[in-house]
């Protein structure tokens, strides 16, 4: 290029830059005092917003002396570059608690995307606007909580400024008051559930009468979001509905739709057995799902009844009347025992005091017998047990003694036994009805109603309290609910749950470090609870305290993995989906499942009645003490080789009073004589006993089986004299009973989806037909081993 061509160029250039700055001199002032809210980065994608944040964290002490740092111009109102303005945010050096980070130029979205939990703030600001993953109105920036700037703090601790100030417009640059900070929550009142839900189950319905596949998805999806908005873990009733809709597509052999309205009512019910079960039975009639999915749905239903109360109610229920009418059947079964093996030995006896002839001895046993009998037809069987246990207390053997002591200290609780079945048989109690409700998720009018007698009649209760808070805040009152847990920690100030709430319910007014503070008291007192541990991390992340926050994430975790991956994969902006709320345990319902009220004090007495009248219910523990002590003393008068006793070869009833050679509890002297002592009896009497003693085995033994073979255990008992037999009885009468009425003995608070008693009876006859038979066999072989 010439020179002159380049003197030209250098002419034109500064004639150029003259004409620019006499523009900018002459030109009006530009208004920059405001600017628009942040842009929404709607078309940010999933990379970019997983792309690495460029930063580094150096960890200093709080009185560490910082170099110098270019001041940036605090207080304006507006971004001076396009970057800023774009949604960038200048390199500098900002702190965070006691961690300083040197940011880089980087786009504000991408800042956070490395967060060690997995979950991202930008899916989060999201799900700010409507709770379904898309952007709404509210500004991004309320989500966040302002990093602390020592620059910042510098010029307004300078220039005098109010503390507490809060700058507006700016997304990583306000300063945020100590007192109240918005979550950006969206909040969505309702009463009961059903409200939220109705909206979308009505296009649910829609969908499923003429729509596609995708559309029923679509709307099926919305309907779960809905559900997970309540706070509540299930709800039966949509979930019921949409099973029965489902059966009726598999009907019409709409077997896609099926599969899908089933899946979506497990989801409405995850910890509902009579979802899981029913779609057991779908499944094994769907031909694309098999026999394989059908097991594995009554697996999970088998889980989810050892989780459910009310199941667990009524089996406990079934089992406890079954057992106590057992205990019933064996202690009757008991008394005449006693008469038939000791009736013999209490005639012989009462002959050896009283020199009466054969007609006396008639009339006492007559006497005996109808004794026995009046004692059964007025009062009840329990007192012909307990008259024939004191008759032969003083001739049956030890473990009999003990068996006939259990006997009488068992109906010394009567009170209590008797009180506790008609509770099974009762109708749930208003505190375990509502909070059953509260944790099952069928929350309606009717455990509002319960929920509020119960606190009027206990109201110091701290599993009532937390019931009523919890509901108060998943419908939205929080200032009720804040009440409430405020009243009910000055009772329980060491309640690890009440303080968990109440920190959740601080952190959604906006009272960060009131949150904190409880979220502490609440690891403090919470017995290694994961909740407060996950809350923490998610405030602390808000903070951008991302490393502390990860330490709490992670021990949450440690806790219950799989609560903390639930609410982690829920996540949403949603105060009831946000934080973890801890909810009364099994405890507390199994706590006020038992109550006594005089209508259940009355049933209990008529049930009493029916079994053993003659004495109130309420008297009969002293009662029975005052037998079961004179009884101890009755039967600790025996004297070994006193009383008299049954010879276990030929079955004569002797005593030393009658037969001077007669072996105490064991022979007779003719017996004892004709096997051990041949020399002192002759060969034709030798002979004689040892025939007589021949019959007497074989007719014993045809008993005996005829015995077993009615009551199984029984020849145990009389071959063996072992207490074996009995506890085989008691276990074979118990097993009949659980086969015979299992289905037919319905407590009160029965489901209609009560199920499972067809299996259960079917097993126990199986199990029962199989001990009897085991019994038989094993007890032939020891009889013929006699022989």
């Amino acid at each position: 290029m010439s020179r002159s061509k380049r003197k030209r160029t250098g002419v034109s250039g500064l004639l150029l830059g003259l004409v620019l700055a006499a523009y900018g001199l002459l030109a009006p002032p530009q208004l920059t005092a405001q600017i628009a809210d942040p842009p929404a980065i709607a078309s940010q994608t999933k990379k970019d917003r997983s792309a690495p944040a460029h930063r580094s964290i150096h960890r200093v002490g709080k009185a560490r002396e910082r170099g110098p740092v270019q001041k940036q111009k605090e207080g304006r109102a507006g971004l001076d570059t396009p970057k800023e303005q774009a949604g960038f945010e200048p390199a500098g050096e900002v702190e965070w608690g006691d961690v300083i980070v040197e940011r880089t130029a980087t786009q504000s979205g991408a800042h956070d995307a490395s967060e060690e939990t997995g979950v991202q703030w930008f899916e989060e600001a999201q799900d700010a606007g409507d709770g379904h993953g898309e952007l709404g109105h509210e500004p991004v920036a309320d989500l966040f909580q302002e990093p602390r700037r020592v620059e910042l703090e510098q010029e307004q601790e300078e220039e005098g400024a109010p503390e507490g100030k809060v700058e507006e417009g700016l997304l990583f640059r306000q300063r945020v008051s100590s007192e109240k900070f918005s979550l950006g929550l969206r909040l969505g009142r309702y009463e009961y559930p059903e409200q939220v839900l109705e909206p979308f189950w009505t296009q649910s319905l829609a969908v499923v009468e003429d729509g596609s596949i995708s559309s029923l998805q679509a709307a099926l999806s919305r309907l779960y979001e809905a559900k997970l908005d309540t706070g509540f873990r299930n709800i039966p009733d949509y979930a019921t509905l949409l099973v029965r809709r489902a059966f009726r597509l598999l009907e019409a052999g709409d077997f896609l739709e099926a599969r899908v309205l089933g899946e979506t009512a497990y989801n409405l019910a995850p910890q509902y057995y009579p979802v899981s079960l029913s779609l057991s039975r779908l499944a094994g009639e769907d031909p694309q799902q098999g026999l394989a999915r059908s097991f594995h749905w009554k697996w999970v239903s088998l889980k989810q009844r050892l989780n459910d109360f009310l199941w667990l109610f009524t089996t406990a229920g079934r089992t406890f009347a079954l057992l106590l009418t057992a205990l019933y059947l064996f202690f009757l079964f008991l008394g005449f025992y006693f008469l038939g093996r000791y009736a013999g030995v209490f005639l012989h006896f009462v002959r050896e005091r009283l020199p009466v002839g054969p007609v006396a001895m008639t009339v006492v046993g007559t006497a005996l017998g109808g004794t026995v009998l009046v004692l059964l037809l007025l009062p009840g069987p329990f007192w012909a047990t307990v008259f024939l246990g004191f008759l032969s207390g003083r001739f049956v053997r030890s473990w009999e003694k003990v068996c006939f002591t259990l006997f009488l200290l068992l109906w010394a609780a009567s009170p209590w036994l008797f009180n506790q079945t008609v509770c099974f048989f009762s109708p749930l109690s208003d505190a375990t009805n509502a909070i059953h409700r509260c944790i099952q998720g069928d929350w309606n009018a009717a455990g509002e109603e319960a929920l509020n007698a119960a606190v009027q009649r206990y109201p110091e209760s701290l599993d009532l309290q937390l019931t009523l808070a919890l509901v108060e805040k998943r419908r939205g009152e929080y200032e009720d609910a804040i009440r409430v847990l405020n009243k009910a920690l000055l009772e329980h100030p060491q309640a690890g749950s009440l303080w968990n709430n109440l920190g959740n319910l601080h952190a959604i007014r906006g009272d960060l470090e009131e949150a904190k503070a409880a979220y502490h008291k609440a690891v403090l007192y919470g017995n290694g609870s994961a909740a407060p541990h996950y809350n923490l991390s998610q405030l602390l992340r808000r903070e951008f305290s991302f490393l502390k926050g990860a330490q709490e994430y992670q021990r949450a975790r440690k806790i219950d993995a799989e609560r903390v991956d639930y609410f982690t994969y829920i996540h949403s902006p949603n105060p009831n989906r946000l934080f973890i709320d801890e909810e009364p345990g099994q405890i507390a319902l199994w706590r006020h499942a038992f109550y006594r009220t005089p209508e259940t004090e009355r049933a209990a007495d008529e049930v009493w009645r029916s079994t053993a009248a003659g004495i109130p219910l309420r008297q009969m523990p002293w009662v029975f003490l005052v037998l079961a002590s004179g009884y101890v003393l009755v039967a600790a008068r025996r004297k070994n080789g006193q009383e008299a006793f049954v010879c276990s070869t030929c079955g004569q009833v002797v005593c030393r009073r009658c037969d001077a050679g007669a072996e105490a509890g064991g022979l007779c002297s003719p017996c004892y004589q004709a096997l051990y002592q041949k020399e002192n009896i002759s060969k034709e009497r030798r002979h004689d006993q040892i025939r007589r003693m021949a019959r007497y085995q074989s007719r014993r033994s045809r008993r005996l089986l005829l015995l077993n073979l009615v009551l199984p255990g029984l020849g145990f008992v009389l071959l063996e004299e072992r207490p074996r037999g009995m506890l085989i009885l008691f276990g074979f009468l118990f097993l009949s009973l659980v086969a015979g009425f299992w289905s037919n003995l319905l407590p009160v608070p029965m489901t209609v989806w009560e199920t499972g008693g067809p299996s259960l009876k079917i097993l126990s006859i199986l199990l029962v037909v199989l001990l009897y038979g085991i019994l038989q066999r094993r007890f032939i072989t020891k009889i013929r081993a006699r022989r």
